[in-house]
């Protein structure tokens, strides 16, 4: 990612980590009028594959509560299909570190009612709220 200093965009403090601080900046430069351009001209080497742990779901988490009124920004072609198996995929890793956003799993309710996803992610929150509440259910 390249830009110049006069397009006055800087990373997003709020976004910690090393997650999803790119799409920020994206966005914020779209909102400024510039274009993004992707080139495949320039070799550049990662040194981590990066890792798809409980940081990487709280900051997908906090990008969408900071930019969720700017999402999408644009999307061509949509596929319902594949947009409910990315929401599920989302899902499992949220449920394997058991962190499940409450409002993605409605949504996943909403698009797959008989999924058995849907009845894992309430198991965990019922554990939860037995914890909680130390009660028996």
């Amino acid at each position: 990612m390249a830009l110049k200093k006069s397009t006055a965009v800087e990373f997003n403090e709020r976004i910690s980590g090393f997650h999803c601080y790119d799409l920020g900046i994206s966005i914020d430069v779209l909102d400024k009028g510039y274009q993004i351009i992707v080139s495949d001209q320039i070799l550049i080497e990662h040194f981590s594959n990066g890792n798809t742990n409980l940081d990487f779901i709280k900051g997908i988490i906090k990008f969408h509560d900071l930019y969720k009124s700017k999402l999408p920004k644009g999307v061509f072609n949509k596929n319902s299909h594949l947009e409910s198996l990315a929401l599920k995929k989302f899902l499992e890793l949220c449920l394997y570190y058991k962190n499940v956003p409450f409002k993605l799993w409605i949504l996943n309710i909403l698009n797959r009612p008989f999924d058995i996803l849907n009845y894992k992610i309430l198991k965990l929150k019922m554990y939860k709220l037995k914890t909680k509440f130390r009660f028996d259910v």
